[in-house]
């Protein structure tokens, strides 16, 4: 059996790794629309189109340049698509898709390191690639 381990993996815009970066979580899901006719005792749901999503979270570091930049979206108002890559081992097997930054979420303690976590809705596909 052949297993990824979480400390290989990373987050990143296009192919450069965003730094200090601790989770990632992808979420995948397929719409669904009632259809249920009267008279029927259980649901029915017809499958209608796939949609994905993703949340990143780690260390606040402005200073590298796609944490900057994913975060200056929500400040300056200029929202682009993102090329979000979610690597299990580094290079050869991840999950990547254009994807929309449309929260974040920046947390402070007196006792810790800033931390930021930030919610991406996929604009198209996301494709796997790798074993």
């Amino acid at each position: 059996m052949s297993v990824s381990k979480g400390k290989d993996g990373g987050f990143y815009v296009g192919s450069t790794l965003v730094t200090f970066m601790e989770s990632w979580t992808l979420n995948r899901g397929v719409q669904v629309e009632g259809v249920t006719p009267f008279g029927s005792d259980w649901d029915q749901n017809e499958a209608t189109i796939k949609n994905w999503g993703a949340t990143f979270a780690g260390t606040l570091d402005r200073s590298d340049a796609q944490q900057a930049a994913l975060l200056s979206q929500l400040e300056d108002a200029t929202i682009a698509n993102v090329a979000a890559r979610f690597s299990l081992d580094g290079t050869t097997a991840y999950w990547e898709g254009s994807a929309i930054y449309v929260s974040d979420s920046i947390n402070s303690t007196s006792k810790g390191l800033v931390k930021v976590s930030g919610n991406l809705t996929g604009n198209g596909a996301i494709t796997y690639t790798g074993a």
